[in-house]
């Protein structure tokens, strides 16, 4: 979320103010109101002008209204929805002591103190709602997270430690001669499978802790973008057979590398793959690339699954995000996370393309047209490097 320039802002308010005070003690000012006859088109014209300054305002509360606390918000609304009802009210009075004259600074003191209320109140009483809302925020993530990384480091260890004891009595019973070869090919498969995963885990969150440090470096080559599809589609065959989903892959036909670092592209491809093949089974996958107009590569996976639900779409790219909360899915939340600043590493951008006319969710990678990316750790020690 964008935030307004406080100095621009400042500076014109006070240039508005200054040609309204200006305008109204040298008598340029527009009459607002003649006795008898009540208030001038140009009184009025303004008073629907400042309604639907008020109405915007109430919009953007209701958009933005995650981050207020909940008093603040509702004393806000109240001030608003005064507010336009003070100033259609001051349109309709002819005389200084007519019922909607009276009426409208009724409306009125009643809007000003629900802003004082929601604003001065709440900054002077209640402080901590104001300063430290987003750092209460903060902790219930980190709860949130430590319960699912609890979670997901207990799911593959619980399988691993029966195999280990299931040995571990073998041994002791001396039985071993009992297993077939085949039994103890299945055996090391399960604890490999599970010794991967827990691999994996960590690794998400060693970088996240490389990310946040800006010691994420990169090393840049030319990849061959189909080979690597190949590459990946071949390591995920039993997944995607599992799953029964059908995969495809729609290159250039002539030949098309580019420079990027093939470790770490394979992990953002091969994240975006797993999410499809969890969220999506069963769907139509493809994985995509072609070259745009001005040298850069446009590298894609969609799905023709459930798609993300739009209430989540902004969020899916946060830390400890996932498309499906509360579910039964595996995860920590960290892969679409930890692909966009890789990503974004490279000087390019990750994001979820959005058409309502389609089914499916379709992530798009664009790398752009550079000789070499730009590492991380060079971005955080110059930050006009960094993409806007």
């Amino acid at each position: 979320r964008r935030r307004l320039p406080t100095a621009p802002a400042f500076a014109v308010l006070t240039v508005i103010t200054t040609a309204l005070i200006t305008a109204i003690f040298t008598g340029n000012f527009p009459t607002c109101y003649v006795t008898g006859q009540g208030l001038t088109p140009f009184k009025i014209i303004s008073e629907y002008v400042i309604c639907g300054i008020l109405l915007v305002g109430l919009g953007l509360l209701y958009r933005h209204r995650d981050l207020f606390p909940r008093h603040a918000r509702w004393f806000l609304a109240a001030y608003f929805i005064f507010g336009i009802a003070t100033e259609i009210v001051f349109t309709t009075y002819l005389g200084m002591y007519d019922w909607s004259n009276r009426l409208g600074h009724v409306l009125l003191l009643i809007s000003t103190y629900a802003f004082y209320k929601a604003i001065v109140e709440t900054g002077i009483r209640r402080p901590f709602d104001v300063l430290f809302r987003e750092l209460t925020q903060a902790v219930r993530t980190r709860d949130e997270f430590l319960s699912v990384a609890s979670h997901e480091l207990k799911t593959p260890l619980t399988p691993l430690k029966l195999q280990i004891q299931s040995f571990q009595r073998l041994l002791l019973s001396n039985r071993l001669s009992t297993i077939t070869p085949e039994q103890a090919e299945k055996m090391v498969a399960v604890s490999t499978r599970q010794i991967n995963r827990l691999t994996q885990l960590i690794e998400s969150l060693l970088d996240v802790s490389r990310i946040t440090s800006g010691k994420l470096q990169l090393n840049p080559e030319s990849v061959d973008v189909g080979a690597l599809y190949e590459e990946i589609l071949q390591r995920h065959a039993e997944e995607i057979k599992n799953t029964r989903t059908q995969t495809s892959i729609e290159v250039p036909a002539e030949a098309f590398t580019i420079c990027a670092d093939h470790i770490r592209l394979d992990q953002v491809i091969t994240n975006l793959l797993t999410n499809a093949l969890k969220y999506a089974p069963g769907s139509k996958v493809e994985l995509g690339l072609q070259k745009e107009p001005d040298g850069s590569a446009l590298l894609w996976v969609a799905d023709n699954g459930p798609g993300v639900p739009k209430q989540y779409q902004a969020k899916i790219f946060e830390r400890f995000e996932r498309a499906l909360p509360g579910t039964h899915i595996s995860g920590l939340g960290l892969g679409l996370f930890i692909s966009r600043q890789i990503v974004e590493a490279h000087g390019g951008s990750l994001r979820l393309a959005t058409d309502l006319s389609q089914s499916g969710s379709r992530f798009e990678v664009r790398l752009p047209a550079l000789p070499h990316p730009v590492p991380v750790i060079e971005k955080i020690k110059n930050p006009e490097l960094s993409p806007e």
